[in-house]
């Protein structure tokens, strides 16, 4: 079995097999992303579960492990696991196929304290989506106040600013209130070229919610993105957000796998 770092074009074709699982990864394709990125695939192998990245965000970095249901796809990634080992971080951000679970351990611990299981949800209905004249476009000019805005109500997310050039933030505002922003979404995917894009960012002002506001500016931000170009939309989700999980449900999205974020350090001295 030979490891390889696969070119882009390999990638593109064996990623692109299944948009829904390796969503992330394919927005990672596209420039200044892929020169952040380190890739491990077999040659000769092009199963869309077949390749381990590894994404340089500037802190531990984040390991993306997804595994697909073909039947190469564990024995693969377990052994794409054991040669890049020596190459990760001793602790790493991670998020990983639920139905690798039962074999990363054999490499990482996975820190339970810090553990996420996530639904990727996909939108497979765009007629549920609800038009709506009032969330608007958000643009630079808008990015102290966005900034605020999510520090306040959702401190542990992550915002690129850049994204706001890309004109696909939604945002809606309550003129009358001192700090007009009260609901928010954003994208931490959006690729053009390869016509993906993962929503994020959807907070509501406490004050505000249980009006169907997220409803509005997940619809706005879905319309907006589908009418320039994009073709898959999908999302990461709490499995335990029930309020979440029902609203994107009515607004036409499905689950489509489950998935794990998780922070992991090697296990050191291991026999593989």
């Amino acid at each position: 079995m030979k490891i390889i770092t696969p070119h882009k074009e390999q990638l593109t074709t064996v990623l692109h097999q299944n948009k829904a699982l390796q969503l992330y990864s394919i927005g990672d394709l596209d420039a200044p992303f892929f020169q952040r990125c380190s890739w491990w695939g077999v040659e000769g192998n092009t199963s869309s579960g077949s390749v381990l990245l590894l994404f340089d965000d500037g802190d531990t970095g984040t390991l993306l492990i997804m595994q697909d249901t073909h039947q190469d796809s564990q024995p693969i990634l377990q052994h794409l696991t054991a040669h890049a080992l020596p190459s990760l971080p001793d602790t790493l951000h991670a998020i990983i196929s639920a139905n690798a679970t039962s074999w990363i351990e054999r490499f990482f611990t996975i820190h339970d304290t810090h553990a996420t299981p996530l639904f990727r949800m996909m939108l497979s209905s765009y007629s549920q989506l609800e038009p709506s004249s009032h969330p608007k476009i958000a643009t630079p000019d808008d990015h102290d106040e966005l900034l605020q805005f999510l520090h306040t109500h959702y401190p542990q997310t992550y915002f690129n600013p850049d994204t706001l050039a890309l004109n696909v933030i939604t945002i809606l505002r309550d003129t009358a209130a001192p700090h007009p922003i009260i609901a928010t979404c954003g994208v931490h995917v959006y690729s053009l070229t390869q016509q993906v894009a993962a929503l994020g960012n959807v907070v509501v002002h406490p004050d505000h919610r249980n009006k169907g506001l997220a409803r509005q500016v997940v619809s706005t931000c879905c319309q907006h993105l589908l009418t320039h170009g994009i073709t898959h939309i999908g999302l990461n989700v709490a499995q335990s957000n029930i309020p979440a999980l029902r609203s994107y449900a009515s607004l036409g999205f499905e689950i489509t796998h489950e998935l794990l974020e998780c922070d992991l350090s090697k296990i050191k001295d291991q026999s593989v």
